[in-house]
């Protein structure tokens, strides 16, 4: 038998969140509870705040495409470092977003200044991104591990690949910031095949370099990215 349609309206008004459903049967809302039903129509209604309105809604896309999560976000953690691979694609932006925003993860990411013109110079930091100089001229590491000193609470988001090209090795910046900053990292691959966002243990540093950045490249090796012949391997 072939699966049957479903149409989804989603509205907000007075800072409360409805979602009516027109099914042909009756499947969970999106905060897991059963719907009211009402001759075939089923409404819900509740006070989610405007964000937690978007995490749900971020949420019914990423099931709505398929995707999924695995693993537990370290909300408890205050200051972190995240770091994603493979990126291979540009594809892997708004999938990424959308966990970010479905999960609330209120994390900081690092786009070039020449993306911050037009249109994306308003919308880059309603997503936390923050322009960084690539010109050479400028030191980095230093410069985030003085920000993770001077903050009680910080996350940065990370790809240690630095390209969406393939490569045999990971850049180090993300392990010097870590180690620098005496914090932990957050290890999350972006599994095109199995349309899978995996969040790994937290990893903590120790200063043996080589082999510990070793051990996280072996996290993402084999992880097939949206440009499969671009994955880490």
């Amino acid at each position: 038998m072939a699966q049957q349609r479903f149409y989804v309206i989603l509205y907000f008004r007075a800072n409360r969140f409805y979602i009516i459903d027109k099914l042909v049967k009756p499947i969970r809302l999106l905060d897991g509870s059963q719907p009211k039903r009402f001759n075939s129509i089923f409404a819900y209604s509740t006070n989610y705040s405007e964000f937690d309105m978007f995490s749900l809604i971020c949420k019914w896309i990423y099931h709505l495409i398929g995707w999924k999560v695995v693993g537990t976000y370290p909300h408890e953690i205050p200051k972190k470092i995240i770091i994603v691979a493979p990126h291979t694609s540009s594809w892997d932006v708004p999938v990424g977003l959308l966990v970010k925003f479905w999960l609330k993860m209120d994390a900081q990411y690092y786009v070039k200044k020449d993306m911050f013109k037009g249109i994306l110079k308003y919308i880059l930091p309603l997503t936390n991104a923050i322009p960084i100089d690539r010109s050479g001229n400028t030191n980095f590491v230093e410069s985030v591990i003085a920000d993770y000193k001077q903050a009680d609470k910080r996350t940065t988001l990370i790809t240690p690949e630095g390209t969406r090209k393939r490569v045999k090795k990971f850049r180090t910046g993300f392990y010097y910031i870590a180690d620098g900053a005496k914090i932990p990292i957050i290890p999350i691959s972006f599994d095109f095949e199995q349309k899978k966002i995996e969040i790994h243990p937290t990893y903590h540093t120790n200063g043996n370099v080589e082999k510990e950045i070793a051990e996280i490249e072996d996290i993402f090796r084999g992880v097939p990215g949206c440009v499969r012949e671009y994955s880490f391997v």
